[in-house]
């Protein structure tokens, strides 16, 4: 009989007995003893896997699953990994921050009470912090790594650990295969040690932070201003609204205006971790979730108001749109404003680097294309997301041979300047504030000034769609989806061509009309482009840890209601068309 059972349900069930026979927790355990055999399965059927961000999974019990003792497996794997480097890397300092969501304390306590009991020295946080602190603070205390727990704009079942580099930014995918390949030897986390917190306290090896990295990231705050002149003169005037979503900040968004010299700063209430259990996904670009900063910027006539992630760095801006009332921007025109101010500014202090490198992630909008052109830029594009971003970022430091300006992904997040190597949205807030003051100083607004970006480069509008998978072999469903869309798309969508297929899987593109292949100079992601007829576009992507499929659509026209009636075809055209194949 047991010959003839299937060898991954095997695997399963001796997963499943190994930690119904530990000592768990008690809440894991009651979790354990309630499964249904379903449950069992998604939960047991893999073991902890590493993306190129780290790891995001839902919270709970098995080795599927964001638990303590995963966070001590990963941990143990990346201790080894820190040890294979010799004493100089050991005795660096790993930092450690994490995010107002339920478990992220107790994570971010198991992970550096692991990294103590392997005699590597751990700052952590006292309290929540915006995850771009994280990345300044790995630099500014010359830190061997950092991790974040934190799941960013995902709904409260997930979470999530990034695990950032000396260098400030993502690690590299060489990076995650050796951690990667310390967990797999290890088996799993149910016998890992970790330190008692007296002992790791008592013997140094663990640290408390937070006030001293505060004020120096607040401090290097104060060093983004493109024009002083226009926040001395509006700075009393300017009335911004921030809705810092379950934000992490602990009042750093507030302190950093400021410092600048803003006055009139208000702020949605923030809720504590508890409510963050019960509240829909955190993502600063759903309408919905910012009904209550609208409110308060009607109230007091804002001028803009600007939404984040718990971690606090990706942004949303909401501007007047001149009906009374306010728009809510997608994160391609966001960057399309920055980039365009920060050009503006520089060229009027005469340092825009020519050849200056701008980075934008695979399914953004190309509504900066002609823009970056038009001023002698050289706009790439990353599939590795933040991480490729923050690696363009250290490369031209290292290097000198090109100067980095501006990165963005479709999310919200934005690299603005080079000692913050990861999203950064609190850096952003300030310069959008900034932008925003600088205009009404010349009697405009940040919305005319986007209308102005349309006349000029034609007007963009694009769409963000989520589809969720029930299905426990979600991932391999995901898989035969993709594989059926880059063979059966059809050639007309929305009523245009498709004239080009990026397969990113593969890195080859395809020129549909002449029917001939390239290969494409980025590293692999699980996603498919497809370029239509005038610059209109959609895409499809998937995440290996979150069961669901994003399309992305994408219009470009002239004229700005042809080009929302055209965005409304494509994606009819490409839902039907997904949906004939689910």
């Amino acid at each position: 009989m047991i010959a003839n059972v299937d060898p991954v349900e095997q695997e399963i069930q001796y997963r499943y007995s190994r930690w119904r026979n530990s000592d768990l927790p008690s809440y894991l355990m009651k979790e354990l003893h309630e499964m249904k055999v379903t449950e069992i399965m998604d939960c047991f059927y893999r073991k902890p896997s590493l993306g190129m961000e780290g790891i995001v999974s839902k919270v709970g019990v098995g080795t599927n699953r964001l638990n303590i003792f995963t966070v001590r497996h990963i941990c143990q794997a990346l201790s080894y990994e820190i040890v294979s480097r010799g004493l100089v890397s050991q005795h660096r300092v790993i930092v450690i921050s994490y995010d107002s969501r339920l478990h992220s304390r107790s994570f971010a306590e198991q992970a550096a009470l692991v990294l103590a009991n392997n005699n590597i020295k751990v700052y952590l946080f006292d309290h929540p912090r915006p995850a771009s602190e994280l990345a300044f603070s790995v630099r500014w205390l010359h830190a061997i790594a950092g991790l974040n727990f934190s799941a960013g704009r995902l709904s409260p079942q997930y979470h999530g650990l990034q695990i950032f580099s000396d260098y400030g930014c993502l690690v590299s995918d060489s990076y995650i295969t050796r951690v990667q390949t310390y967990m797999d030897q290890i088996g799993d986390g149910l016998d890992i040690e970790v330190l008692p917190a007296e002992e790791a306290i008592a013997t140094g090896k663990l640290a408390m932070v937070g006030t001293e990295i505060d004020k120096a990231y607040i401090e290097y705050m104060e060093n983004t201003p493109l024009s002083r002149e226009s926040i001395q003169i509006m700075g009393s005037s300017m009335r911004v609204v921030l809705a810092p979503l379950f934000g992490t900040g602990g009042g750093i968004i507030g302190r950093a205006f400021a410092a600048l010299g803003y006055t009139e700063i208000h702020q949605t209430e923030v809720r504590d971790s508890e409510t963050v259990s019960l509240a829909r996904a955190p993502d600063p670009h759903q309408l919905e979730v910012l009904l209550p900063a609208y409110h308060l910027a009607r109230t007091i006539q804002a001028d803009i108001v600007l939404g984040f992630n718990p971690e606090e760095n990706e942004l949303s801006l909401s501007v007047k749109d001149g009906k009374g009332g306010y728009l809510l921007l997608h994160a391609s025109q966001t960057a399309a404003l920055l980039l365009h101010y920060i050009i503006q500014s520089r060229e009027a202090m005469n340092n825009l680097p020519l050849g200056g490198i701008v980075v934008k992630t695979l399914l953004c909008s190309d509504l900066l294309n002609g823009m970056a052109a038009d001023h002698g830029l050289q706009l790439i594009e990353s599939t590795q997301g933040f991480q490729g971003i923050g690696a363009k970022m250290a490369e031209c430091e290292r290097t000198g041979k090109q100067a980095f300006v501006f990165g963005f992904d479709e999310y919200g997040g934005y690299a603005l300047g080079n000692f913050v190597r990861g999203r950064d949205g609190i850096h952003a807030a300030l310069l959008v504030a900034e932008m925003a003051a600088n205009y009404k100083a010349k009697g405009s607004t940040v919305y005319q000034e986007l209308l102005k970006l349309y006349e000029k480069y034609g007007w963009f509008a694009e769409e963000r769609i989520i589809l969720s998978f029930a299905d426990v072999n979600w991932w391999q469903q995901s898989g035969i989806l993709m594989d059926r869309i880059s063979i059966e798309s059809p050639m007309i969508v929305g009523g245009l061509t498709a004239v080009k297929f990026h397969d990113y899987r593969n890195g080859e593109v395809r020129d549909l009309i002449k029917q001939r292949s390239t290969s494409l100079a980025h590293a692999p992601a699980y996603a498919l482009k497809f370029e239509l007829m005038g610059g209109s576009w959609y895409g499809v992507r998937i995440t290996k840890d979150i069961p669901e499929i994003e399309l992305v659509v994408g219009s470009r026209h002239p004229e700005e209601k042809a080009c929302k009636y055209q965005l409304s075809a494509i994606r009819s055209d490409v839902l039907h068309m997904i949906e004939s194949i689910i």
